[in-house]
């Protein structure tokens, strides 16, 4: 048999015969490298299955800074809305203390007109008494002088109706 004839006809038994290629296969140590191309395709398929599982934790994840991104925001907004009104409030405490400031100093003023209003009112009270004193000593001695013309004015009134 030629060499021509020997490989087609060893084509011929590789493709018809499964026996006669695996016996071939075996003994170029194909088998070994099935076993290995098998075992690679295990590992490819358990590798694919893992990191499908990892694309579905990172979209879980993805979805999760999404919200979070959200959450930020909005918490950013609210920060600085409250930001807005602690400066107006600050605004506010500073307007207050001003006018706290004003008003402490008309309290004061106050303070003081009523102490000079306290006094006078004690001097009214004094002078009144002083006065009261006063007119009650010149009421006693007018009726005292009245308690003197009254013998008088009843000796003049009855010299009067006898004439």
């Amino acid at each position: 048999m030629e060499e021509a004839e020997l490989r087609a006809r060893m084509l011929e038994l590789l493709r018809t015969d499964e026996e006669f290629r695996l016996a071939v296969a075996g003994l170029l140590g194909l088998d070994e490298v099935l076993k290995a191309i098998r075992s690679l395709q295990e590992q490819v398929a358990e590798n694919t299955t893992a990191t499908r599982a990892l694309q579905e934790q990172v979209r879980a994840l993805q979805e999760q800074v999404a919200e979070n991104t959200e959450a930020i925001r909005a918490l950013q907004e609210q920060v600085a809305e409250n930001t807005r009104a602690i400066r107006a409030l600050q605004k506010q405490v500073v307007e207050l203390r001003e006018d706290f400031k004003t008003l402490s100093a008309q309290v004061a003023e106050n303070t003081e007109a009523i102490r000079a209003l306290q006094e006078q009112v004690a001097d009214n009270s004094k002078a009144t008494r002083e006065l009261r004193e006063d007119m009650n000593r010149g009421f006693k001695r007018y009726d005292e002088e009245l308690a003197k013309l009254r013998p008088i004015c009843t000796r003049a009134s009855s010299f009067c109706a006898g004439t």
